[in-house]
């Protein structure tokens, strides 16, 4: 506690910290990292043309990572994440007949080299993240001590017949104890107040009031301290740390803070392929240009994607909320629990609390468990944490509080596998009402299926590829009628039949309707994103709409019961269809194409065309849980809901080029290619939104699109003289709407706005270039035999950032130029890899390698802060407003000198750094 213009202040100890108090350290302190893999693999053959072959994997990792922020002071507090895999899988393949021409030259027909492949597999992902000290002990990552607190303290009254009479209650801290705190340097930044294991009443004499008729005189005692909320003098108590001593200088994590997530997941792949091929040659024989090679085949796979995450510390401040929650006044009706020795008016009784039960379960199970009446008062925060568990919440109570977050599971963590409609379904068997639901969600369970066709053929010596790809995408699950309102909306066509009105003729039937004040005339029409007068005219947006955009409008819902309750989702009345419609099953069409043909006996000149199309890869997941908690969720732009609604991305690929043969062993290839992506996913903003503050909300949709174009210089010399070398040159040009899901991120504040701008992986120049030299049998002797030297390096030209203007702390705002209108540096890498292979025995071998990343220890740099484009110096203590902060933390009695250098060890991220030279030595065995 320092003095502050004359008031004690309290300040954390790091805050007085400098150079001298830290360690300069070559790794990062407490991240380990290990890994473990088993891959094992069995190939039969069942006759002259079956083979069965089965295969599996196993894999362990366990990974302590670093937080953001936790460096410095906390790291030895690192979470842990380990992850769980294994596969198994089988394949079997039949070859047909008899493949090719047989030793005498038989003509096999016109069906030649006939197979098919059959292929199952399944695939498993555990994984877990914790606290390494409390694992999934939920309630010690919040446990600081044992704090002895007295709820039912009594406070009198005094009625109008001068008696005094009990009327209330209030909490007061009797003693304290962190002997057996699960978090002990959290119980420490209790010392400050010297409050440090005391025991017994009346420590401090704060008085204690008596409360009656304004013009009567309260009569004071010495009870105890005062503490309304329970302990909240403490800077430390069970679940919360005042945010003033959580870190230092709001940079740094301090010391003793316990990471705030436990989550498991479990998740599922099973897949099945069926491909078969052919050679058809008409006429039969071996002719070659006449030859069809034809592919074709399908494809399922099934996933069942399960998370949980709850907020382990939040339980305490939780519990100790809901402890008491039923208990309202003493009535003199009441029982009496004893009586009160009250100087100059003798005994006073004192009666028990008034019981007021509702549906909550938690007051109900503490009790339960620790065997007390409903009348009587809990101090939960004297409780050890061994004597609490998640199953004495209700799931309403967690999730009315936003603690857990989770798919695929229960509230408590065991897995569920029913279906999205189950969630609203279910009957709380407690209660038996269906709207206090059992809160169980459904795992994200996506369907994907392909087929395809390719041929193979000659024509004039041209070689031609020709092929199609159908994949069906179902995403499995409900989505939203409409995103523009959580419930569905009536029709224009049956409104107006309501009202006995004609609609205009270019308003279509399912076109929502969105009335003006008082619900008797018709402001706007909506068809998904286009919006429309009352008289059918087309705008190009709702902003042209006066009502609309004056906020003055509201849609006629398909269900009457919504403008009654306006979180009629809640509602026991509520089923799955007044919101809700499966998602549409996505089918693509993608041709492929490809040709290649010689210009001469030395050259050959080739170009393809494909379509590829992929599921969306993420924010594709929203549940009926998340929906449930719309209108809160919704409140909170920086949290964007998840869209199950998205579509496929699809990228539409050309190129063209031609190989030219240099010598015998060595040839040059020129291509040019063009990429256009579509319907990628972008973060979006939907308004106006019935019934959602600020009446709109942000998800995500496909709305987002690119191009690449480039070039590419390949050079290539097979082995000679026991080198090969690969050599590669690219020139391109990436721009786009948006670099990833979230670029759109501020920019929404503004509409969905769409610019073309280089996006952030676009790479002017890229430079690859290997060498391999190595000695085989017959070049060498002894320990060089079989040995190997094989460097890659890498040039690239730096990639776009945006520029900013005013810097902050730690980067900046306001935009110079154009949005990723600047680049960073070059960056340059040479790895090294020296091999040997040692044969054992005919069937095995052993490889031993040493390998080098890194090999000449550049700092390359992959970031740099937006003002000055360095990444040492963000330019934010030189500018004003750094000037003025240190010269406000000159008056706080805490020292500059400390200040800057706990800024600067943030600013010198390693995080904007390549990695530094690593080394490996390994073996790998085969057989």
């Amino acid at each position: 506690v320092v003095n502050v213009n004359g008031n004690p202040r309290p300040i954390v100890a790091a805050n007085f910290n400098d150079n001298s108090g830290v360690n300069a350290l070559t790794t990062r302190p407490f991240n380990e990292f290990s890994r473990g893999d088993i891959t094992g693999k069995l190939d039969f053959q069942i006759t002259d043309g079956i083979d069965l072959q089965l295969t599996g994997y196993y894999g362990e990792t366990e990974d302590q990572f670093t937080p953001n922020g936790w460096r410095v002071y906390n790291s030895h507090n690192n979470p842990t994440r380990f992850d769980t895999d294994y596969r198994i899988g089988a394949r079997i393949r039949h070859r047909l007949g008899r493949q090719g021409l047989d030793a005498s030259g038989e003509d096999l027909g016109v069906v030649q080299n006939a197979s098919y492949v059959l292929q199952f597999g399944y695939e498993n992902n555990q994984f877990e993240r914790f606290d390494p000290r409390h694992g999934d002990n939920l309630f010690a990552y919040g446990h600081v001590a044992n704090f002895d607190v007295d709820y039912a303290v009594p406070v009198f009254g005094i009625d109008t017949s001068g008696n005094l009479f009990h009327i209330s209650n209030r909490a007061v801290l009797r003693g304290y104890d962190d002997t057996n705190s699960s978090n002990p340097v959290l119980a420490n930044y209790n010392n400050i107040y010297g409050i440090d294991d005391f025991q017994g009443e009346n420590l401090y004499g704060v008085p204690f009031g008596f409360q009656g008729d304004p013009a009567v005189t309260p009569i004071e005692g010495s009870f105890g301290i005062d503490i309304p909320t329970g302990v909240a003098a403490f800077v430390a108590t069970n679940g919360f740390t005042q945010s003033a001593f959580t870190s230092s200088y709001s940079i740094h994590t301090n010391v003793g803070s316990v990471n705030n997530l436990f989550q498991r997941g479990d998740n599922d792949i099973f897949t099945f392929n069926a491909n078969a091929n052919l050679d058809i040659v008409p006429g039969g024989g071996n002719n070659t240009k006449n030859r069809h090679s034809i592919q074709f085949g399908i494809m399922y796979e099934q996933r069942t994607l399960r998370s949980y995450g709850v907020a382990p510390r939040t339980l305490w401040t939780l519990a100790r909320q809901l402890a008491n929650i039923h208990l309202d006044d003493p009535l003199t009706s009441n029982r009496q629990i004893g009586e009160v020795e009250v100087p100059g008016l003798g005994l006073v009784p004192i009666f028990a609390p008034t019981v007021e039960e509702n549906n909550g379960q938690f007051y109900r199970s503490i009790r339960e468990r620790m065997g007390i009446a409903l009348d009587e008062y809990v101090n939960v925060d004297g409780m050890d944490p061994s004597q609490l568990s998640l199953d004495m919440f209700s799931a309403r109570e967690l999730n009315d509080a936003a603690l857990l977050g989770y798919i695929g599971y229960d509230y408590l963590g065991n897995e569920f596998n029913g279906t999205f409609d189950d969630f609203f379904g279910e009957i709380d068997p407690a209660t038996g009402l269906r709207g206090q639901n059992t809160f169980n969600v459904a795992p994200f369970r996506p369907i994907y299926t392909a087929a395809f066709i390719q041929d193979k053929f000659t024509i004039n010596d041209m070689i031609f590829r020709l092929g199609v790809r159908i994949d069906r995408f179902d995403a499995n699950t409900k989505v939203l009628s409409d995103p523009y309102s959580p419930f569905k909306l009536l029709g224009a066509a049956d409104y107006h039949d309501q009202i006995g009105t004609e609609r205009p003729g270019s308003i279509g039937e399912d076109f929502a309707v969105y009335l003006g004040e008082g619900g008797d005339n018709i402001e706007a029409y909506r068809s998904g994103d286009n919006w429309f007068l009352p008289d059918g005219t087309p705008v190009n947006g709702p902003q042209e709409i006066d009502a609309v955009r004056a906020g003055t409008t509201t849609p006629a819902f398909l269900n009457p019961e919504v403008q009654e309750d306006l979180n009629f989702i809640q509602n026991e009345n509520f089923e799955v269809d007044d919101s809700f419609e499966d998602y549409e099953v996505q089918v693509n069409v993608m041709p492929r194409l490809s040709f290649s043909f010689p210009i001469s006996d030395a050259s050959n000149f080739f170009a393809h065309y494909d379509v590829l199309v992929q599921r969306p890869a993420s924010n594709n997941v929203a549940t009926a849980l998340d929906y449930y908690y719309f209108l809160n969720r919704a409140r909170t732009p920086n949290n964007p809901i998840g869209n199950p609604n998205l579509r496929p991305t699809t990228t539409i690929d050309y190129e063209i080029g031609f190989k030219q043969r240099l010598t015998p062993r060595s040839a040059i290839t020129i291509s040019a290619y063009y990429k256009e992506f579509r319907d990628m996913i972008q973060i979006r903003t939907y308004s106006p939104v019935p019934l959602v503050v600020g009446g709109a909300y942000t998800t995500y949709d496909n709305q987002d699109f690119g191009t690449t174009k480039g070039f590419n210089v390949t050079y290539d010399l097979r082995r000679t003289n026991n080198i090969t070398i690969n050599a590669n040159y690219s020139l391109s040009f990436t721009d786009g709407t948006g670099s990833n899901t979230n670029t759109q991120r501020g920019l929404n504040n503004r509409g969905n706005i769409r610019a073309l701008f280089p996006l952030d992986f676009d790479e002017r120049h890229r430079i690859n270039f290997i060498i391999d030299y190595r000695l085989d049998e017959n070049t060498s002797v002894g320990l060089l035999k079989n040995a190997g030297l094989n460097i890659q390096s890498v040039a690239v030209s730096g990639r776009p950032y945006t520029a900013t203007r005013n810097p902050t702390q730690f980067g900046g705002d306001g935009i110079i130029g154009a949005i990723n209108g600047s680049r960073k540096p070059w960056t340059f890498t040479v790895n090294a890899r020296l091999d040997k292979q040692i044969a054992i025995s005919d069937k095995m071998g052993l490889n031993i390698y040493f390998r080098v990343s890194n090999l000449f220890n550049r700092r390359n740099v992959i970031n740099v802060y937006s003002v000055t484009g360095s990444p040492e110096d963000p330019g934010w203590l030189q500018s004003q407003f750094g000037q003025d902060f240190l010269r406000e933390t000159a008056t706080q009695a805490t020292p500059v000198d400390s200040f800057l250098a706990a800024y600067n060890w943030a600013v010198l991220n390693p995080g904007l750094f390549t990695q530094p030279r690593r080394m490996y030595l390994g073996t790998i065995l085969s057989f």
